[in-house]
């Protein structure tokens, strides 16, 4: 037993459950409520009911049962004229199989550090009128799994060189002799087999007792049966849950019924030899995770499926021809091996996305990143959308001298704290960094995805970096002994936003006439400055401070653009 045994016998119960027919050649005398209520207490009775009962089935001789199986424990005299009357029946026919019952004992022992418990037997309880086990008996045991279910049949018990017999099979043994006939063996004759339950409770046919007695029942109907006498309502306490049955137990006799029409069927069926199937199935779950390593999830999955149910197909058919495999173990190997694959390639995506979305927002706005992540469909494609847009450009002031007088380690060193400055301030107000262009930067506001109040953010994304870049000049001045300075240009209205380029290299940005003015109105502003033109200026007037500087012409266009320079942020105005 371990862990898996209860999931293991609980696949077994359902894929070797197989009804069928029962063999008519059995009958069940039952012990029911119309007998008890006709006759009194089960416990009261006088056994000359059971002579009787013996007597009226033999009455005719070429009309008798071929055997009378009492699945009743007559292990003592009860004091009355019936015990010798039953003795007498049972002595006189040589068709009747009494009941016995083997006493199992469990004895514990310690050998070489571990403890033991082995079974033996330690008593027999037979018929009164007998004083050793013959043929005439067998014991009526059932056999109850760890889980409380009757699952097995033991037949056979050998014991110090003597073989003790089931009612049933002995029984079975007595119904053919009787007939004449050879009874069909089968092939592996063992002493325990799986019972292959052919019916269920009240399948097999059953006559009340009471009936018989009464005489409202031809003896005829027995004409070369067993006839199985045994408890048949649940008051007497002779019944059992089955592995295919879990829900209404079946009668003790009705067990027995089940076990007696497997051997009659020469149908015993046995547990396979555990070191092949051992080897077997380790040698299929490693074939497998060998698979799983091509990491081809549709073909792994199929072949995860064709292992299972091609296993269960086979167990299911070795069962029919009387092997029992146990069902879990491999298909579990299979899905634990799918599991941990499927989840190691998972996880490992996960992370390499991760990874990859970390180093693509140091590239690619974080907007972009988060859209592509949100869209299961996405693929980059080129082309773009026309959408309104605000676009800031900011510049260094005096970078051209700066870096030729300056190491180039001393460059980079500004331009990041350049650039970490501006990022940080298009990303707090929801922009989306374009580019950088040496050391000019582009950030667009409502692209790729909407941003409310796009134009006020992108003239408050200029005053911040104005602001700030307050602390970052002090500081380069200090560290360099150079001053540095930004322009700042934004504008608004149209633009074709989306990924230009080619097929094997992209780039998500802005063009239109849109983004060459707000470039153009940076390349013209002063140190400090924030220069917009009097479109978006009519969009925020009434919460910013600009000064009107006056129409000016700018590079490449034919028109002058009236152009404002923002101060700040009027009193009471929020972002």
């Amino acid at each position: 037993m371990n862990m898996l045994s209860g999931l293991d016998f609980f696949a077994r119960d359902l894929l070797y459950s197989r009804r069928r027919p029962t063999n008519s050649a059995i009958k069940i005398i039952g012990i029911d409520e119309r007998t008890i209520k006709t006759l009194g207490p089960f416990g009261t009775w006088d056994r000359s009911i059971y002579a009787q009962l013996i007597g009226i089935l033999n009455a005719d001789k070429d009309n008798r049962p071929a055997v009378i199986a009492f699945d009743v424990l007559f292990t003592g005299m009860m004091g009355g004229p019936g015990d010798e009357d039953l003795m007498q029946a049972a002595l006189q026919y040589d068709n009747v199989v009494s009941a016995s019952h083997l006493v199992i004992s469990e004895q514990a022992s310690f050998s070489q550090g571990q403890w033991s418990v082995e079974e033996s037997l330690s008593a027999v309880e037979l018929p009164y009128w007998l004083t050793d086990d013959d043929e005439s008996v067998g014991f009526s045991n059932a056999v109850l799994q760890p889980d409380g279910l009757v699952r097995w049949a033991m037949i056979r018990y050998p014991h110090q060189g003597k073989e003790f017999r089931s009612l049933a099979y002995q029984t079975y043994l007595r119904y053919y002799a009787s007939l004449g006939q050879a009874h069909p063996s089968p092939d592996r004759l063992k002493d325990a087999f799986l019972i292959d339950y052919a019916g269920d409770t009240g399948d097999f046919e059953g006559i009340s007792l009471d009936l018989v007695l009464g005489g409202r029942i031809d003896p005829i109907v027995f004409k070369d049966c067993v006839a199985l006498i045994g408890a048949y309502t649940t008051g007497l306490q002779d019944n059992f849950f089955t592995g295919t049955n879990r829900k209404a137990p079946l009668y003790g006799v009705e067990i027995h019924a089940n076990i007696l029409q497997n051997l009659m069927e020469g149908r015993q069926v046995i547990p396979a030899s555990p070191l092949p199937l051992a080897c077997f199935t380790a040698l299929v779950a490693m074939l497998f995770y060998l698979l799983s390593l091509r990491k081809k999830f549709l073909l792994t999955t199929l072949v995860a499926l064709g292992i299972i149910g091609g296993y269960l197909l086979a167990a299911k058919m070795l069962f029919i021809r009387g092997w029992a495999m146990p069902l879990v173990y491999l298909p579990l190997f299979i899905l634990l091996v799918y599991a941990y694959q499927y989840l190691k390639l998972y996880f490992a995506e996960r992370m390499h996305r991760t990874r990859l979305s970390s180093a693509f927002r140091k590239y690619v706005a974080p907007q972009v990143v988060d859209q592509m992540a949100r869209d299961q469909q996405f693929e980059p494609q080129l082309g773009g959308e026309l959408r309104n847009v605000a676009v800031l450009f900011i510049d260094i002031r005096g970078f051209t001298p700066l870096s030729e007088s300056l190491s180039p380690q001393d460059v980079v060193c500004i331009l990041n704290e350049y650039f970490a400055l501006v990022t940080q301030v298009i990303f707090d107000h929801g922009g989306t960094l374009d580019k950088f262009i040496g050391d000019a930067v582009m950030a667009v506001f409502n692209a790729p995805v909407d941003l409310e109040d796009y134009e006020y953010q992108a003239v408050c994304t200029a005053l911040d970096i104005v602001a700030g870049a307050a602390d970052l000049e002090q500081k380069l001045l200090r560290m360099y002994q150079k001053d540095v300075g930004f322009g700042i240009g934004v504008n608004c209205g149209e633009a074709v936003v989306g990924n230009i380029g080619c097929g094997f290299r992209m780039d998500y940005t802005a063009i239109g006439d849109t983004i060459n003015t707000a470039a153009r109105l940076e390349s013209n502003a002063k140190r400090g400055q924030i220069l917009i033109p009097q479109c978006l200026y009519r969009i925020v007037e009434d919460r910013i401070i600009a000064e009107e500087i006056g129409i000016i012409p700018l590079k490449g266009k034919s028109q002058e653009v009236l152009v404002y320079d923002v101060k700040g942020r009027k009193q009471g105005s929020h972002e």
